[in-house]
């Protein structure tokens, strides 16, 4: 609403509003109304910055002021934040409107990857083999749109619990792929990458995904299944994210940034944490640990792991030892460092 001429100021001095900014183009010297109650906050900052740069300068109209204002936000806006992870909130801001766009402007992924490379990174190998499978002739999917349990099982016994014991691996094979969530999840990313497509009937390998296996360029392949994991777990009305929290999958590839960016190659849940409430108050300050960590897990921990960003968590000889696991602290890979990075 404007203000009338005897309405108390907007900019919160107290004063009539003809008696203070009226006929102004620019800042008022008053402080404002915060200030004057003495609780200053992030707008009060701002405002001041704004009030810094600006001087003693004189605008001569308000399309003069407003053009100072544009560059000044942009300028603002384009600077890395500590708090970001030395992200800009322009870097943020497409994070978070823009996954795609945000992973071309801000990830490079290093190569050649070698053959023998691939063995280390969960979806880059599994997708690999499911390609070459792919290659020699399409895969029946069920009714309920999974793939074949014949093909599941084979999928799994080449690329899943590959270091278990006999007797570990056989309680952890899966009677359908439904019942293993990593193989819906790399096969879903495989095709969001456009590297097999399915219908009703058949999955599909296509003329990309063929190219690729010819070609064996591992790099590319990584680069275009590491965007196609952000999407989908951001995805979060897609059936394989039902039992993460709303608002899981958002975080992603900030969390890998604060991954990427720690300093030692150990790192520690409750730093993620740490990080997490700092950067995005708003959203994480009314959780309680527990809850924090649930998302760290499922933002961070999960996708890095079958990135293979972080190390896959070995599982003991005896299923009975699983609750003597260490879930404090995540190792970062040699392939993650060699050949994820960040342009800025």
């Amino acid at each position: 609403m404007k203000a009338g001429r005897n309405d108390p100021c907007p900019c919160g001095s107290g004063k009539k509003y003809k008696n203070c900014c009226l006929g102004k183009i620019g800042f008022s010297s008053e402080p404002t109304a915060m200030e004057t109650r003495g609780t200053p906050n992030l707008a009060t900052d701002a405002i001041n910055d704004m009030r810094r740069v600006a001087g003693n300068r004189e605008f001569k109209s308000a399309e003069e002021f407003q053009s100072f204002l544009d560059s000044y936000l942009a300028t603002r806006n384009s600077q890395p934040v500590a708090d970001f992870a030395g992200l800009s909130p322009e870097d943020i801001l497409i994070m978070f409107t823009d996954r795609r766009k945000s992973v071309e402007r801000l990830v490079a992924i290093t190569g050649p990857i070698s053959t023998e490379e691939t063995r280390e990174v969960p979806v880059l190998r599994a997708a690999i083999t499911l390609l070459r499978e792919l290659a020699r002739g399409p895969i029946r999917m069920t009714a309920s749109g999974y793939l074949a349990p014949d093909a599941a099982g084979r999928w799994f016994d080449e690329d899943f619990a590959l270091e278990e014991s006999p007797r570990l691996r056989e309680i952890l094979r899966p009677k359908s792929e439904s019942g293993y969530i990593q193989l819906v999840r790399f096969r879903l990313c495989v095709c969001l990458a456009g590297f097999a497509e399915a219908n009703s009937k058949q999955l599909r390998v296509t003329e990309k995904g063929r190219a690729i296996l010819a070609r064996e360029d591992w790099q590319t392949l990584y680069r275009e299944l590491f965007a196609g994991m952000i999407d989908l777990y951001n995805d979060t009305d897609n059936p394989v994210n039902d039992h993460m929290a709303d608002g899981v999958g958002e975080w992603t590839l900030f969390a890998l940034r604060l991954i990427a960016k720690s300093e030692s190659d150990t790192i520690a849940m409750e730093d993620l944490c740490v990080a997490y409430r700092r950067a995005f108050p708003q959203d994480f300050d009314d959780l309680d640990d527990d809850h924090l960590s649930y998302f760290v897990f499922a933002d961070a921990i999960l996708p890095a792991r079958e990135l293979g960003i972080l190390a896959e968590e070995p599982l003991p000889e005896r299923i009975e030892d699983c609750g003597a696991i260490d879930r404090e602290t995540v190792a970062r890979t040699g392939f993650g460092k060699r050949r994820v990075v960040w342009k800025k």
